[in-house]
């Protein structure tokens, strides 16, 4: 018999029923409270229609599943095997230094890889900066303009199939529009593949991920924040960071750092040379430290890969 039925039958009083409801499974703060149920489901009536609700453990699966989570997003996963890649960074444009861009591009005629990689700072997007701009300098619409005419031209050298991945220049405009016009960040032609016309030249935009040449991770580099600086260089930093096989740019500088593992793995990390202008206004003597260059790396089917890293030094290319 149910605590209601018992209390109709005369076997207890209501007291007693409020009682055992609070010592049983239900949860009830006080005695009161369960006085109070048992009294309201009896009524005038004295008919009970009280149905028992056991009191459920929810698992840590259950309790995960019913905090709200951030959509991730997707990763696109790109990993090449068995081509010829040509990397070039930091051009900067339209700050870029001729005489390397263009001694850059005749390789790339040579080489005729089969990807080319765009590996961040590409366009400057100087006026958006969070730094203070002069006046007169060229505005994002020429920077677009002159980032055509430098697409056109690759296109022109190969048919290689083009992959840009975004660098700390190209995220300020993400940057400005978050902080300046939040009303338009949502705007499809504001987006980066409108504006770089992916579609049209057949660019795949990549973003806070690498993409995989084999075993080696390409990246810009400022993925990792200042922290990837070292007092060596910069591929040293970049293997404490990484602890991979990568390749970066963001720095200005080549330089290559390698250690073994104790299962007898080879980890190598590289940096590369910038392709824009050694004396830029903000930094006049940034020449001493940064080099023209870019990478030429070959991949295997089996994912293994041989990394040339180009320097370009008084015109000539090493």
């Amino acid at each position: 018999m149910s605590l209601c039925e018992l209390v109709v039958a005369g076997e207890i009083n209501k007291m007693e029923a409020a009682r055992r409801l609070q010592a049983s499974e239900w949860r009830y703060k006080n005695l009161e409270s369960a006085r109070g149920l048992i009294r309201g489901f009896m009524g005038a009536s004295n008919k009970c229609t009280l149905k028992p609700r056991m009191h459920h453990k929810s698992t840590i699966a259950e309790g995960l599943a019913a905090i709200k989570k951030a959509k991730a997003k997707e990763l696109q996963n790109i990993t090449l095997k068995d081509c010829k890649v040509f990397i070039m960074s930091d051009v900067h444009l339209p700050h870029h230094d001729v005489e390397a861009v263009s001694i850059a591009l005749n390789r790339m005629a040579e080489y005729q890889p089969d990807v080319v990689i765009l590996n961040g700072d590409i366009v400057d997007f100087y006026q958006i900066s969070r730094w203070e701009t002069e006046p007169g300098s060229e505005g994002v619409d020429q920077e677009l303009i002159e980032f055509e005419k430098f697409i056109r031209l690759i296109k022109q050298i190969t048919d290689a199939k083009i992959y840009y991945i975004l660098g700390n220049h190209e995220m300020r405009l993400r940057s400005y529009l978050l902080r300046k016009a939040k009303e338009l960040y949502t705007l499809p032609q504001l987006s980066y593949e409108s504006l770089f016309k992916a579609k049209e030249y057949d660019i795949t935009i990549v973003e806070n991920e690498p993409i995989k040449l084999g075993k080696l991770n390409v990246m810009h580099g400022h993925e990792f924040g200042e922290s990837v600086f070292s007092p060596v260089n910069p591929a040293r930093g970049l293997f404490l960071r990484a602890k991979t096989n990568a390749i970066i740019g963001h720095h200005h500088q080549p330089s290559f750092h390698s250690e073994s593992n104790m299962s007898g793995e080879d980890i190598g990390c590289w940096s590369l040379g910038c392709l824009c202008s050694l004396r830029p206004d903000y930094r006049p003597f940034a020449f001493t430290k940064w080099r023209h260059g870019f990478a030429e790396v070959e991949v295997d089917s089996d994912g293994g890969f041989f990394v040339t890293n180009r320097q370009i030094v008084r015109g000539k290319l090493r």
